[in-house]
């Protein structure tokens, strides 16, 4: 009975995620639904049952542009990055490239024995050539490493809205210009009117627009569906590519704290932190009055 609702759930969240439909009223709505079918202390039961057999990698985007500007100066600060078409999706550096390249050595020499089952990737351009850069040799050859993998694209996954540089180009690009590119299954992005922000397709080339900024509520709401469909799923070893407020939401650190990880640094999330994150924001969003 235990395995069948396990499965159910998945299914749950798995269509959740593949919707059309992704505005955070919608989550919202969705996250409360899950409180009528089961209680929260079962809930988290079957979480630490799951955790147990679960290897879960963070991996942090290499330099973007974004990051080159903010380190060119002190008084960078993101409040000052122009809201213009031209710092949309900033694509990564010829440093962060080599970011890459140095983790990938990292990798095959002190995790020979990993072997990744999936892997989920933020839908943003740094993200998605981090991916490409670190799991492709110059031979194009996939490292041992990804071999076996799924690769998928996932918008949950994306970074905070806060700056331009936060917002993704165009669906058709993502699937065309960035997932084939890179051998990536982009099948669960099927929307972005609300992580890309298309009503600027017309705008004119240095012209400035109005950038709205996302809590970490809402930044939370959609990690709850993504952890969850990942720990219901059948994969042992996984690997999140994303960035730094992501990871930071997941240690529970507000906007204001270091966000504790580099660019092109691979760290684990063990049970503990997952646990800590779920167990605050699944009471918070789900269950609370």
């Amino acid at each position: 009975m235990e395995q069948q609702y396990q499965k159910k759930l998945y299914n749950q969240l798995l269509e959740q995620i593949q919707s059309k439909d992704h505005y955070d009223s919608n989550l919202k709505l969705f996250l409360k639904q899950l409180s009528i079918e089961i209680d929260q202390q079962n809930l988290l039961n079957l979480i630490s049952q799951q955790l147990d057999n679960k290897s879960i990698y963070f991996i942090r985007h290499a330099e973007s542009k974004y990051n080159q500007w903010r380190e060119k100066s002190p008084l960078n600060w993101s409040i000052f990055y122009k809201n213009t078409l031209e710092n949309i999706d900033p694509e990564l550096t010829d440093k962060g490239q080599q970011q890459t390249k140095n983790l990938q050595l990292s990798v095959l020499k002190d995790y020979q024995n990993l072997k990744f089952d999936v892997v989920y990737v933020s839908p943003l351009s740094r993200a998605i050539d981090t991916f490409g850069f670190l799991a492709y040799q110059e031979n194009n050859q996939i490292i041992e490493q990804f071999k076996l993998a799924k690769v998928l694209a996932c918008h949950y996954l994306r970074e905070r809205l806060d700056t331009c540089g936060d917002i993704g180009k165009s669906l058709e690009f993502v699937k065309e210009g960035l997932c084939n590119k890179w051998n990536i299954d982009s099948c669960m992005i099927n929307n972005d009117q609300w992580w890309c922000h298309t009503q600027f397709d017309n705008q004119k080339q240095g012209e400035m627009f109005k950038q709205k900024t996302e809590d970490f509520d809402k930044i939370q709401r959609r990690l709850i569906i993504i952890l969850l469909m990942i720990i219901f799923s059948e994969d042992k070893v996984i690997c999140l590519i994303s960035h730094s407020n992501i990871y930071k939401c997941l240690k529970l650190k507000n906007k204001f704290q270091s966000h504790g990880i580099q660019n092109a640094q691979m760290k684990i999330l063990d049970k503990q932190t997952i646990m800590k994150f779920l167990t605050q924001t699944i009471t918070k969003h789900i269950y609370q009055k």
